[in-house]
C-alpha cells in the first residue's frame, strides 16, 4: 500500500501542477550502478521513492543504535564535519555530491528501522547523487548544497504518538530557499539523542534532503528490480 501511495501521491501532483507537460520520471540503478529509465511496471516490484519538487526527504520511524554500538561512528562524523565545515555553519556550503553522500551515509550508520521497508537510505542516496548530476547549470551540476547544525532537541514522537518528522526549522528553510532551484540541499542536524526525548542517550545527525524547485516529478527504484 505504501508504494502504491507513493505512485498516485507523485503522478497527483505532477498532473496538479501542470509537470505532467515534462513527463514523469520512472528510473532506477542498473547492475553497473547507473541510473536508467524504467518501466512503471518493474518498479511495482521494488521499494520505491518518489522524487518531487521542492520537497524534503527524511528518515522516519528510526531509532538510534546503541551507545556502545554508535559511538565511534558518531566521533568520526563529528570530527569530519567540525574540521570540514566548523561545529555549526552561518549558511549553506556548496560541496561535491560524493561529499554529501558520504556523509549521508555516515548519518545513517547511526540509525535503525524496525521495518525494513522504512529504511530508504538507498533511494535518498540515489536520488541526491541523481538530482544533483542532472542540473542544467554547468556550474553548479555535480554539487549540493550542505547546512549543518547543533544542540537539537527534536522528541522521537509527536504527542499524538506519531513519529517526528519535522527536525528542521522554519528558519532553515527560509536559509536554504534561495539556493535550491537548481541542486539539491543536504541538511545534517546533530540530535541530542535524550532518553526523555525517546531516544537512547546517543546523539545523532539526522538527515534532511531537500529537492531543486526545477527538479523533475520522477519515481525512483530504491533497488534494482528482481524481475524483468
Amino acid at each position: 500500500m505504501r508504494k502504491i501511495h507513493e505512485f498516485d501521491a507523485a503522478l497527483r501532483e505532477a498532473f496538479e501542477s501542470g509537470a505532467h507537460d515534462k513527463g514523469v520520471y520512472f528510473i532506477q540503478r542498473d547492475a553497473q550502478n547507473r541510473v536508467i529509465p524504467c518501466s512503471p511496471n518493474k518498479l511495482m516490484f521494488s521499494e520505491v521513492v518518489s522524487i518531487r519538487p521542492g520537497r524534503r526527504l527524511l528518515p522516519t520511524g528510526f531509532q538510534t543504535v546503541a551507545k556502545s554500538v554508535g559511538k565511534k561512528c558518531l566521533q568520526t562524523l563529528d570530527d569530519r564535519i567540525t574540521a570540514e565545515f566548523g561545529k555549526s555553519a552561518e549558511g549553506p556550503i556548496l560541496v561535491p555530491v560524493e561529499k554529501a553522500m558520504e556523509l549521508l551515509e555516515m548519518a545513517y550508520a547511526n540509525l535503525e528501522f524496525e521495518e525494513p521497508g522504512d529504511d530508504s537510505r538507498k533511494g535518498y542516496l540515489a536520488a541526491l547523487e541523481h538530482l544533483s548530476r542532472t542540473s542544467r547549470n554547468p556550474d553548479l551540476r555535480d554539487n549540493v548544497w550542505l547546512l549543518t547544525a547543533t544542540d537539537r532537541n527534536t522528541p522521537r514522537y509527536f504527542s499524538q504518538g506519531r513519529f517526528s518528522n519535522n527536525p528542521d526549522t522554519k528558519q532553515q528553510a527560509d536559509v536554504l530557499a534561495p539556493k535550491v532551484d537548481e541542486i539539491p540541499a543536504l541538511m545534517l542536524l546533530r540530535q541530542n539523542g535524550e532518553e526523555v526525548k525517546g531516544w537512547r542517550g546517543l546523539p545523532f545527525w539526522w538527515p534532511v534532503i531537500v529537492t531543486p524547485r526545477s527538479a523533475i516529478t520522477s519515481i525512483f527504484a530504491s533497488d534494482e528490480p528482481t524481475v524483468s
